[in-house]
């Protein structure tokens, strides 16, 4: 009887051992997709965030040269106001610095 019992224990066993290493094999596989799918994943949101990176320094670019336009007409419109009328300019310059004198004292 003894032997009978021990079959069946060392069968469970053998079993339960085989049971554990099927399972351990397709945990593995599992695993190995995960990485495979999170390879992929990474790969794409690279390659989006690249662009839209891209579309952002392309439109900020865009918008400085716009700006730098904007800028170079501001200045040759304040060029030619002040080439026009030289003391109105002189007199607006002074009571500005005044203005700013007098406030600054009262802090």
């Amino acid at each position: 009887m003894p032997n009978t019992t021990r079959r069946t224990a060392n069968g469970s066993a053998a079993a339960a051992k085989m049971q554990v290493s099927n399972d351990a094999a397709i945990l593995k596989e599992d695993v190995e997709g995960l990485r495979d799918d999170l390879r992929t994943t990474i790969v794409d949101l690279r390659g989006f965030l690249t662009g839209r990176a891209r579309k952002g320094i392309d439109k900020g670019q865009l918008l400085a040269r716009g700006a730098g336009k904007r800028l170079a007409g501001v200045r040759d419109d304040v060029e030619d106001r002040v080439r026009a009328r030289p003391l109105a300019t002189i007199g607006l310059a002074f009571g500005a610095g005044v203005l700013t004198a007098m406030l600054s004292r009262r802090r």
